[in-house]
Order: C-alpha cells, then sequence, then structure tokens
C-alpha cells in the first residue's frame, strides 16, 4: 500500500512513517498542502493520512481537491487540537466519499 502522509510537526510525521514502514507498506511524506497536492497528483496513492492544520493549503482544502478526482480513497485526518463533538460530524462528511 502507497500512503501519502500529510503533516507538518516532524516529531508526529516521524511516528507515522514508522509503523506505516512496521506495517510493511511504503510511504512519502509532505509537511504541507501544497506538496500533499502535487505529490498526490505525481503518484498512485491508496490511502492519505492528512493533518489538518498545515501550512499553505490546509487538511480540508486538500481532502476536497482529492475528492474531486477520487471520491474512494480513504483519508485518515488527524485533527491537531481537540474536536468539539459538532465538529466531529463536519470531519466525518469531509472524509467520507
Amino acid at each position: 500500500m502507497n500512503v501519502l502522509v500529510v503533516e507538518d510537526n516532524k516529531a508526529v510525521s516521524l511516528i507515522i512513517c514508522r509503523i506505516i514502514e512496521e506495517l510493511g507498506h511504503q510511504y512519502v511524506l509532505a509537511a504541507d498542502g501544497e506538496a500533499a497536492l502535487r505529490l498526490y497528483h505525481q503518484r498512485d496513492i491508496d490511502l492519505l493520512i492528512l493533518d489538518v492544520e498545515l501550512p499553505i493549503l490546509d487538511g480540508f482544502t486538500v481532502a476536497r481537491d482529492v475528492r474531486n478526482g477520487n471520491a474512494h480513497i480513504p483519508i485518515l485526518f488527524i485533527p491537531a487540537t481537540a474536536v468539539k463533538p459538532a465538529s466531529s460530524s463536519v470531519w466525518m462528511l469531509a472524509a467520507t466519499p
């Protein structure tokens, strides 16, 4: 499986990437939304792990662009802060095809 990890926090991205490797999968890492979209469109990606608060383009904007081209790719959002119950339903809608 090819995983696109989009995370601007180096410590968090290191942990995520190590887990992906230990599970026997490949990853590509982007530190901002613009780089994420560029990599997504250049590579064959099976799963997107996406921080919400990113430089340049936020995670929701990235997810919206990806969804416009591929409604079925799984997207896992990584919240930077605690999620209020009302906003969690918005996240589910954003990640669901």
